[in-house]
């Protein structure tokens, strides 16, 4: 009886095999972002294995997109995929979306071509000069709070070319990603980029979970048990260190 019952309900309903699955798999987006996230490093880069390894034994699989940032906040945000990663928490977005804890921080500092010979101190000595900063992301957020005008950056790489151009002044980005730009790049004459200190802030970086999705509280209960399980039994740090780098330097804000 009960295999007739089955067997009709499949006949109502022909995809409710394997919906369960389906519901709980999680479209993630995430920029190219390396050594954070990246298609060209082994297990999608350091912060993405940490994600994967924080869902194991949930109900829940995450699925990469690699996306343009500005794409990716905007198709979370609409709720055409689940969670925004490496998101830092700001007001506007926390109307969209439910955050995770820290995965890390995301230390924002000043670059310069090292043939410009202008002097800075503080964020104030960037007055007058020509900015850059990626569209839609914090660092472009925190120059509009200071009443700065700047370039919207579709990446990173734009950002090393107008330097290397002296099309502007300072680019404010991510330490570890121009970094590792600088490192793997060829673009001609990149050689004269450098970073400028002190930084200017840190800030954490978490899986952000569209509050469309119903049951995004709970993605982020189980993502937060998982982070905080690999705090505890030293795969966080053992991950980190497979990249060449140590939990301190993705929470600390370097001086030099």
């Amino acid at each position: 009886m009960k295999s007739i019952a089955w067997f009709l309900l499949l006949l109502v309903h022909p995809f409710a095999v394997g919906a369960d699955t389906t519901a709980r798999n999680l479209l993630i987006a995430a920029p190219e972002f390396a050594p954070y996230v990246s298609s060209t490093l082994a297990e999608g880069g350091w912060a993405w294995e940490v994600l994967e390894a924080a869902f194991e034994g949930s109900d829940y699989q995450p699925k990469l997109q690699l996306l343009p940032w500005p794409r990716a906040v905007r198709m979370v945000e609409e709720g055409a995929l689940d969670g925004l990663y490496l998101a830092n928490k700001t007001a506007g977005r926390e109307r969209w979306a439910r955050f995770s804890e820290p995965v890390g921080d995301e230390v924002t500092l000043f670059w310069k071509n090292r043939d410009n010979r202008l002097s800075y101190r503080d964020i104030g000595d960037a007055r007058g000069l020509r900015l850059g900063a990626l569209r839609d992301s914090v660092q472009m957020e925190t120059l509009q709070s200071e009443g700065f005008d700047a370039v919207a950056l579709n990446d990173f790489e734009q950002g090393i070319r107008l330097l290397i151009r002296r099309r502007l002044d300072l680019v404010l980005a991510d330490h570890h990603v121009i970094k590792h730009l600088l490192q793997s790049g060829d673009q001609p004459g990149q050689e004269k980029i450098i970073p400028i200190f002190p930084a200017v802030a840190a800030h954490g970086f978490h899986l952000a979970v569209s509050r469309q999705r119903a049951d995004n509280d709970a993605v982020i209960e189980a993502f937060n048990q998982g982070l905080e399980r690999l705090h505890l039994n030293g795969r966080y740090r053992e991950i980190v260190r497979r990249y060449g780098l140590s939990p301190e330097t993705v929470s600390f804000v370097p001086s030099q």
